[in-house]
């Protein structure tokens, strides 16, 4: 089953792929034999986020970039156990969602950055994905993202929409005209981050109304219409050239910093970003929050064994050991 608009096609998971990526995050598959509900989508986007890392280590080390194709992303997330950055993994969950019976299609956010004491966001280079649910006669539309900022379900897309997230966290969709913007908010106890609003949310990535208006999902209602027919704004070569142009770019945040991050088992959030090791959990679990300097090559590569399930290659292990090098320097 492919979706298609002209050049667009994203396969979806074979029957024996589709076993082993729920091998891959845990879930038996029995819970998903079902037809698509939101609670299935929920525990796919949970299960996800606690098992398949976000990382950029073959980028930042090797100036490598992710594979777009679904077979190689299969291939690096499931059956090697890695993990990518938000084309990889959020192309595995479409083509997953895909293969259960989901109408679902993915689109393109502009990220927000701080930058000279305040916010701006950049061009449209962040995949993100939109769920329809089929509700009696209605479609509830949700959105699912598994970047470096996870929530472990999907949100709905209404004004005001919110969700908890891992660490105590808190993310808010917030509709001004046009635009749609995801909001984010610490913890209380974790302290505001710079640049942070009266009410302690930051904005993460914007996208916009019209990116609703091609309704995936209208074959939900008109059943006459084949399955897997998907209006979509864009091509996987799209895709493909913006993996590209964050590749090439020296000044993407991915190309300038080593960022991996997974949601752990108690629900909070462990995170490397550059040398620095930082896990935030929720109140129940508050005295096992954690931040070290990384200054040892042993103690990054236990790290990322141990919190994040990453076994670097013998070409990431040998760049680690120079990254870690250069810091002990510093």
């Amino acid at each position: 089953m492919l979706t298609s608009h002209g050049s667009f096609q994203i396969q979806a998971l074979t029957e024996k792929q589709l076993e082993q990526y729920f091998e891959r995050i845990r879930l038996p598959s029995h819970l998903c034999a079902s037809p698509p509900t939101a609670n299935m989508l929920h525990s796919i986007v949970s299960h996800h986020s606690t098992t398949i890392p976000f990382e950029n280590t073959e980028l930042f080390f090797l100036n490598k970039p992710g594979p777009i194709e679904v077979d190689c992303i299969f291939e690096q997330l499931v059956l090697n156990k890695r993990g990518g950055y938000c084309y990889q993994n959020n192309l595995l969950v479409v083509s997953a969602l895909k293969a259960i019976g989901f109408a679902v299609r993915p689109g393109i956010a502009s990220l927000s950055l701080w930058e000279n004491n305040t916010f701006r966001f950049q061009s449209p280079m962040h995949m993100i994905v939109f769920v329809g649910v089929k509700i009696e006669n209605d479609v509830q539309e949700y959105l699912v993202d598994l970047g470096g900022l996870r929530w472990s379900c999907g949100l709905l897309i209404r004004d005001r929409s919110r969700v908890s997230c891992a660490g105590g966290e808190t993310c808010e969709l917030r509709k001004d005209g046009g635009v749609w913007m995801l909001f984010h908010k610490r913890a209380v106890w974790s302290g505001l981050p710079e640049g942070a609003f009266a009410d302690g949310f930051t904005p993460v990535f914007s996208f916009t109304e019209e990116s609703l208006r091609f309704k995936s999902f209208f074959f939900f209602l008109h059943p006459f219409v084949e399955v897997g027919k998907v209006m979509c704004h864009h091509s996987l070569q799209d895709y493909n050239d913006l993996n590209l142009r964050v590749a090439t770019d020296p000044h993407h945040k991915l190309k300038k910093h080593l960022l991996i991050s997974i949601v752990t088992p108690s629900f909070g959030n462990a995170v490397i970003t550059d040398h620095v090791y930082r896990r935030r959990e929720p109140q129940e679990t508050v005295h096992q929050e954690a931040k070290h300097r990384i200054d040892d090559v042993g103690v990054f590569t236990s790290f990322l064994r141990d919190s994040f399930g990453i076994v670097l290659s013998e070409s990431e292990a040998a760049a680690a050991a120079v990254f870690v090098g250069n810091n002990m320097c510093k």
